[in-house]
């Protein structure tokens, strides 16, 4: 088994702050921290995306704008507009949160359609793409056919907004 050194697990972290009452203090804080311990990208809220490159410019930490986050209840065409703008606002990594009503419908050209386009713009302004699953509000079912649709460039599980928190529950029925 390989051993792995502390920066090297530190370089693995995505250093998260989303809540909607995030103040600029607590960016800089979330920034600085990320910049001590070296972790990978700092997670954000789109709208703090400027604010946050401006910290860590010159750096190899990353700014991860959230789309839609936490619902993923907005139009494709929303989710674009926003991941275009926060690439702009210098985002170097796009999460966004997938449109849940769609898969309760079972639309999956919805599903793969949201999915393409935004991936298709984050690519474009040269950013990692990683679809966010609120595992808590689908079954095993839902999950497994959403993995077998993702094309993005890594996945996540669910975050500890959501309606039980964050849990392993989705990550081991991912995998």
């Amino acid at each position: 088994m390989r051993k792995y050194t502390i920066d090297e697990l530190a370089r693995m972290v995505d250093h998260t702050y989303v809540k909607a009452h995030a103040t600029k203090e607590q960016m800089r804080k979330l920034c600085e921290e990320a910049l001590t311990h070296h972790f990978a990208m700092t997670a954000i809220n789109s709208g703090q995306t400027a604010f946050c490159k401006e910290i860590l410019k010159g750096t190899d930490i990353h700014v991860g704008a959230a789309i839609a986050f936490p619902l993923g209840q907005m139009s494709i065409e929303a989710k674009v507009l926003e991941t275009v703008d926060s690439l702009k606002n210098g985002a170097d990594e796009i999460d966004y949160t997938i449109n849940i009503t769609e898969v309760k419908y079972k639309n999956w050209a919805y599903v793969e359609e949201e999915m393409d386009q935004i991936v298709k713009a984050s690519h474009a302004g040269g950013a990692i793409c990683k679809v966010i699953l609120e595992t808590s509000y689908l079954t095993k079912e839902e999950i497994v056919k959403i993995s077998a649709h993702l094309f993005c460039s890594i996945h996540r599980s669910k975050n500890a907004l959501s309606r039980n928190g964050n849990t392993n529950k989705g990550s081991i029925q991912i995998r």
